[in-house]
């Protein structure tokens, strides 16, 4: 069960919340933050690859929060957690608790496969270069577990098995039992050896280099040779039941429930003995500069130096048993039985932490940013170099030059030191110059029919100078030059942009549309893009023809075609277009154009889609009404865009039924989700149109209850090809300049509160953008009609 980021949620018995004390807190022993759950945290901490921390609680949830101590999900058990978490080489978590279950989360939280023991477990799962997970139950079983969930074997002590295993070079398995056997198992799980203790073992092993096994068992602590016999033991006066730690120089550091800290050497003298005021059942960490951290009973998180003389203590609310994990920038993690889990921080030189700042090549007057994140404790001291030379006043992780110039160009490193180490980040490289600039735009052309026309562009900047061209947003291939020749032809008319780069950025140039002018202008193409919902929440376009004969008709639905411009998350991925006729009967519905009876005569139109998940219908109408759907499939949701062409105005015919209006009708909303009608207007004079923005009209083909899904307060925008603005209407189309005029046609608005724009255009390309007042949806429709066709 999964629970999103959350600072704080409440929700089935579990509260969970973090306590900033100060995140810049960096001087050993300084809390750094604390994170409470709602119940004891005797798990010990793991540490993920990008500093995230993980754990367990005896709420029953499994933890993931950020090195800041955010919040990015809880994972439900169905009891307490005491294990550490176990990291998988593809980040998936392995986790086992009281519910008698090993656990498999990926690293986004969400639930992989679970793993049913006999009883209880307490001992925590290790893996191995296998990825096979080992983990000991109450079953009195030894557990290994594929990374497909199956057992890949087991092996049965006598007793209960809390002793989390240790893994040597070979991958054989060592762990303890309450039946005071240490065991020795080979990869396959048959058995090595075991050695008889006399005692319970609770305690983990930990191997040293030499194969020597040191573990817990009763008051003693045990060093068992790779071949199973005891080197020498070392006895306290409590119980040992943690997990020793072997330093390089071959001493063992290890707690007792007599209240000490032992270090003993390799062959079992006292070293030194750190008294803490409770039990240590917590095992101890090494940090970065050989400081050794450790929870007591005497709910202390103690911090002990490498001679065993004190360093500091921080108290926390209740017992410390969990065992603590250590940053890589010094940070020691530890639980509490308070119900916390505390940050604190530790010695450390600095270091690193995110990824360092890219080289980069920038505009003069452009702001340049540097970022590099440092940890260390104590907090080191930042001094940022350009060119092997210090920058007077640039002192933190973070460098801002409001507006680089070229004198800011060079090589940037970051210099931070305190009293473990200094730390050289390496040189990132800063290139100030100058993108090309245009002196000459390409301009719109309206060109008669059979002529050919060129586009022309001139830029200035360092070279060299590459050109490349665009048509309706698709690159043109072969055209590399300042001059775009385009011949007579269908495919003439369009939009088209140049980009002009050279080796320090691009630039692009205005959008300029060329259109063939044929007699009499008529829209002969509309272009809807919007949010396309579940249910009713479809995009609708309408289609009226007016004229005898049949005419060529190309509608498109696009989804996945989309991606080029937009991210595809925010697409319709499974589109599917329907074409329905004035009664609302179905004429032909598509899922994929390819698969259309006449995919090949749609490929060889300028209008074919780009991606083959996209749809289209190729159909020769005669005069009559028409609707176009675009939904998704299987609940799908997203931005699409339908579309109708009338093929044979396109391409200069003329010979079927004219289109006298063309509507569509779906759900808009802020930023990328307006809806959003394009036409086109061919021929070679003005035409009168009256564009329609209607949402409270639409009232009376909806029950009243659903009044409140329409657009309640439209706004109706119109734009040319550069996105220059011509006319607005909002309020109410009584209100537009015109109003007299749009009253006397047959197509006023029914609804004072809908919009209406009446308009002379030319031929050319136009949007038409239909939305409400900020951030409001709503369902609307855009009309357009041509007056006196």
């Amino acid at each position: 069960m999964l629970f999103p980021r959350l600072p704080a949620f409440l929700l089935t018995g579990l509260l969970a919340c973090t306590v900033p004390a100060s995140l810049r807190s960096t001087n050993p022993g300084e809390l750094k933050w604390v994170f409470t759950t709602a119940a004891p945290v005797l798990s010990s901490p793991a540490i993920a690859e990008n500093g995230d921390v993980l754990f367990g609680s005896d709420d029953f949830g499994v933890y993931r929060v950020d090195r800041n101590g955010v919040l990015e999900w809880v994972f439900l058990t169905l009891d307490w957690v005491h294990s550490r978490p176990a990291i998988g080489a593809d980040g998936s978590i392995y986790v086992t608790g009281w519910d008698g279950f090993c656990h498999q989360i990926t690293a986004d939280g969400l639930p992989g496969w679970t793993y049913l023991t006999g009883d209880f477990i307490v001992s925590s799962p290790t893996l191995s270069s296998q990825g096979i997970i080992h983990f000991g139950s109450g079953d009195a079983f030894l557990h290994a577990v594929g990374q497909d969930g199956f057992a890949q074997w087991t092996f049965e002590a006598e007793d209960w098995i809390d002793s989390s295993p240790a893994l040597g070079p070979d991958n054989a398995v060592y762990f303890g039992s309450w039946d005071g056997y240490l065991y020795a198992l080979e990869p396959d799980g048959s058995l090595r050896w075991s050695f008889d203790s006399g005692e319970v073992i609770v305690s983990s092993p930990a191997l040293g280099p030499d194969g020597t096994v040191y573990i817990g068992s009763g008051d003693r602590l045990l060093a068992v040779k790779a071949d199973g016999t005891l080197a020498w033991d070392f006895t306290t006066d409590g119980l040992v039941d943690t997990t020793p730690l072997v330093r390089s120089d071959g001493s063992i550091v290890f707690g007792s429930g007599d209240g000490g800290l032992y270090a003993v050497s390799g062959d079992g003298q006292l070293l030194w003995r750190y008294e803490a005021e409770g039990p240590v059942f917590s095992s101890p960490a090494l940090g970065p500069t050989g400081i050794l951290y450790v929870g007591s009973d005497d709910g202390h998180l103690h911090a002990v130096r490498p001679d065993g003389s004190p360093h500091w203590k921080l108290l926390t609310g209740d017992l410390v048993e969990s065992s603590p994990a250590v940053g890589i920038d010094g940070t020691v993690y530890v639980g509490s039985w308070d119900g916390a889990l505390y940050a604190v921080a530790g010695d450390a030189p600095p270091v690193l932490l995110g990824d360092p700042p890219l080289p980069t090549t920038m505009a003069p007057g452009a702001p340049l940013v540097l970022i590099q994140e440092v940890g260390g404790s104590p907090a080191p001291q930042l001094q940022w170099y350009r060119n092997g030379q210090p920058i007077p006043g640039e002192t933190a992780d973070t460098l801002v030059i409001d507006e680089a110039a070229a004198v800011h160009s060079g090589a940037y490193r970051l210099r931070a030191e305190n009293e473990h180490g200094i730390l050289w980040t390496d040189p990132v490289e800063v290139t100030v110059t100058a993108p090309p600039v245009i002196a000459l735009q390409p301009q719109p052309a309206l060109v008669p029919e059979g002529a050919d026309v060129t586009l022309v562009i001139l830029a200035q900047g360092a070279g060299p100078l590459t050109y490349t061209w665009t048509r309706n947003g698709q690159l043109i291939p072969g055209v590399e030059g300042s001059e775009l020749f385009l011949p007579a032809g269908p495919g003439q008319p369009g939009t088209y942009r140049a980009i002009i780069a050279n080796p320090y950025g691009e630039v692009l140039s205005q959008s300029v549309t060329v259109a063939q002018t044929h007699p009499g202008a008529l829209p002969v193409n509309v272009s809807t893009r919007g949010f396309v919902g579940e249910g009713g929440d479809m995009l609708i376009a309408g289609l009226v023809l007016q004229g005898p004969g049949r005419g060529r008709v190309l509608l498109r639905g696009i989804g996945p075609g989309l991606g080029e411009f937009l991210p595809h998350e925010m697409l319709l991925a499974k589109p599917e277009l329907v074409l329905r006729d004035h009664q609302g009967q179905l004429v032909e519905a598509n899922q994929a154009w390819q698969d259309h009876p006449r995919a090949a005569e749609i490929a060889a139109t300028d209008f074919s889609p780009s991606h083959p998940a996209d749809t289209a219908i190729l159909r020769d109408l005669e005069a009559g009404i028409y609707t176009v759907w675009l939904r998704g499939r299987d609940g799908d949701t997203g931005l699409g865009i339908v579309e109708a062409y009338v093929l044979e105005s396109l391409e200069g015919f003329n010979t079927g039924p004219r289109p006298v209006n063309l509507s569509t009708r779906g759900l808009t909303g802020p930023g990328a989700s307006t809806l959003i009608a394009g036409f086109v207007v061919t021929g070679n004079h003005p035409r009168t149109v009256l564009l329609r923005g209607v949402g409270p009209g639409l009232k009376a083909f909806f029950p009243e209850h659903q009044h409140e899904l329409l657009l309640a307060e439209p706004r109706l925008t119109l734009f040319d090809a550069d996105a220059v603005e011509l006319d607005h209407n909002e309020g109410s189309w009584l209100d537009h300049a015109r109003a007299e005029e749009i009253a006397a046609t047959p197509f006023p608005p029914n609804d004072p509160g809908d919009t209406a724009i009446l308009t002379d255009v030319e031929p050319g390309v136009y949007t038409v953008w239909l939305r409400g007042p900020p951030q409001t949806w709503g369902l609307g429709l855009i009309e357009l009609y041509v007056i006196d066709p």
